[in-house]
């Protein structure tokens, strides 16, 4: 069983001459939510070749037994679970938002625990069980995946879940703006064969537009040396400062950076040699700060 509710409104310019996209998106009123519901189970069910509300045959034989039966583990397996923890609907409500996700009636192991849910977002998107193997394939297959498991639910467990956006009843936000410069987005020609160095670029803003704007500036960009010997990949997301309901809410950056470099490789690299057995040599430093620059993750190692 399946319901959902959505208005809205997407709006795109692109600027062809100054080479700038704007993407526009309405939010949805408290009283029209966005809304996914959905409730999924199995049930074995008996009946004679007529339409009549009982199975004389299954009475006689077993007195007890139910017309249908719904395939569960029991009642003690099925689980509750708010998917949002109470500081994600308090930072909801800083941008304006109202959002809930819940679990209900659930007992697919899949969805057992945090980790085991982002696990199993995760593996929708593994590169190793799509084909063709190129980004594109990979995203448009990993959402069609997701998709299929939430519509077509291939599981005999019974599990229940719910997902809601609006606006929040206080301070709202009307509309999301995605700005972007595209000036020094460039394309790679030919994904299959990497030999000159290529780089992707972009620069822009998302705005949770109200009566108070919440700006975050973004920049990212992506670079490949000659053969893809190296590539280096940075990310730096920027809450422009803001007051709210008379708090001040100061500049929170978000930086995100990835050096790759390769080794063992005697010709052009071919994007095929990036899922082969062939035995390859990867270094990655990955370093993930927040906040005040104090607080962050880095990770450093060699894949073989």
């Amino acid at each position: 069983t399946y319901k959902h509710q959505l208005k809205s409104a997407v709006t795109a310019v692109l600027d062809t001459t100054t080479r700038k996209l704007m993407v526009t998106m309405k939010v949805p009123e408290a009283e029209t939510p966005f809304s996914m519901l959905g409730h999924s189970q199995t049930f074995i069910y008996t009946s004679n070749n007529k339409m009549v509300g009982s199975q004389d045959y299954l009475k006689k034989s077993c007195p007890t037994c139910m017309m249908k039966q719904v395939v569960s583990h029991g009642e003690e397996s099925r689980k509750n679970t708010d998917l949002l923890k109470s500081e994600y609907h308090e930072l909801g409500h800083v941008y304006g938002l109202e959002i809930a996700g819940k679990l209900f009636d659930c007992e697919v192991p899949e969805t057992s625990s945090p980790g085991q849910r982002f696990f199993s977002f995760l593996k929708s998107f593994n590169p190793l069980s799509k084909e063709p193997k190129n980004l594109l394939n990979i995203l448009f297959s990993g959402t069609r995946q997701l998709h299929a498991f939430l519509f077509y639910f291939p599981h005999i467990e019974s599990c229940g879940a719910h997902f809601m956006v609006s606006r929040s009843q206080m301070d709202p936000i009307e509309e999301v703006i995605f700005e972007f410069d595209l000036r020094k987005f460039q394309y790679m020609e030919n994904p299959q064969k990497i030999m000159g160095e290529k780089s992707i670029a972009v620069v822009g803003n998302i705005i949770f537009s109200g009566l108070i704007n919440r700006t975050h500036h973004v920049e990212m960009e992506f670079a490949a040396a000659p053969m893809w010997t190296k590539s280096n990949f940075d990310l730096e997301i920027r809450r422009m400062p803001f007051m709210l309901q008379s708090k001040n809410y100061p500049e929170f950056p978000i930086l995100f950076h990835m050096n790759n470099r390769y080794f063992g490789f005697d010709r052009p690299i071919l994007f095929k040699d990036l899922t082969s057995v062939e035995k390859h040599t990867v270094h990655s430093n990955m370093e993930l700060i927040w906040g005040h620059l104090d607080q962050k993750i880095k990770i450093e190692g060699d894949h073989k």
